[in-house]
């Protein structure tokens, strides 16, 4: 597992609500018509150079934001993998599990929440308090 600085940590924490607060803009308040600095694509690949993992989650948010089945389906794989590849790390869980919730897919919530509890149990608690 790669760990991130504190520096780097406040960058991706940065960086992810300009994500968000992008995607919220250009998809959710597009009557405010506001036009953000950036495209999300670009915080992305930012939070993939410090913390490819995180990187990688934050693809998957953009690709949830969408309305293209497959790229919402791509984001799920994408999760699985990344869970799969580095058990101990949370945010691939709940990402996938809020995924699974907002599709009311609750046999596949328990199937990632037992995952968690049987395979991610080395959680470092410094790095997620």
């Amino acid at each position: 597992m790669m760990k991130s600085s504190k520096k780097g940590i406040t960058d991706i924490m940065l960086l992810w609500c300009l994500l968000v607060l992008t995607l919220e803009l250009k998809n959710e308040h597009k009557d405010l018509n506001l036009k953000p600095t950036n495209d999300p694509e670009a915080y992305s690949s930012s939070i993939k150079r410090i913390d490819k993992y995180l990187g990688h989650i934050s693809w998957t948010e953009i690709y949830t934001y969408s309305d293209d089945k497959c790229k919402i389906s791509d984001s799920k794989d994408i999760l699985w993998e990344l869970i799969v590849k580095d058990p101990n790390r949370p945010e691939a869980y709940c990402k996938l599990w809020k995924i699974y919730m907002s599709e009311k897919k609750y046999d596949k919530c328990l199937e990632v929440c037992s995952r968690l509890f049987l395979e991610g149990t080395e959680f470092e608690d410094s790095e997620y308090m």
